[in-house]
């Protein structure tokens, strides 16, 4: 493989489903997942992670079921995916946070558990409910 389609694929293999991306070049989508791996492993080690300000919380219907998503609002990037959006689990990782006192702003719907795990865990944040679901709040099931 020469070096241009190994780097054609990293870039692309963040953007894009595997399958998508073995199509588009010929590769077999065990080798796109393969460099992908390789790269995610690589960045993994230099990546700094550090307490957002503002934490998003939401959910994600993902396989059949619910997790919870984490996100960094003012760098629009992701936390974590955890396994539930049940609240010990929630609370749990909130209470891992290296300096979680810096969070001062968590964004989230209105379902009380996110609520209540925040409130435990970082109680000096102030919530806020996101726009999206106060104007979707009359429609959802």
């Amino acid at each position: 493989m020469t070096l241009r389609l190994h780097e054609y694929v990293e870039k692309e293999s963040f953007n894009h489903p595997y399958t998508f991306v073995a199509a588009q070049t010929g590769l077999d989508e065990k080798t796109v997942r393969d460099i992908f791996n390789a790269r995610a492993e690589f960045l993994g080690r230099w990546h700094r992670f550090e307490t957002p300000r503002i934490l998003g919380i939401d959910e994600l219907y993902l396989n059949k079921r619910y997790r919870c998503i984490l996100t960094n609002i003012e760098e629009r990037t992701l936390l974590d995916l955890l396994a539930t959006r049940r609240q010990d689990v929630v609370t749990n990782y909130l209470m891992k946070l290296k300096d979680r006192q810096k969070v001062e702003i968590v964004s989230m719907d209105m379902w009380n558990p996110y609520r209540a795990a925040v409130k435990a865990v970082l109680p000096q944040a102030r919530i806020v409910v996101d726009k999206f679901h106060v104007v979707a709040w009359p429609t959802m099931p």
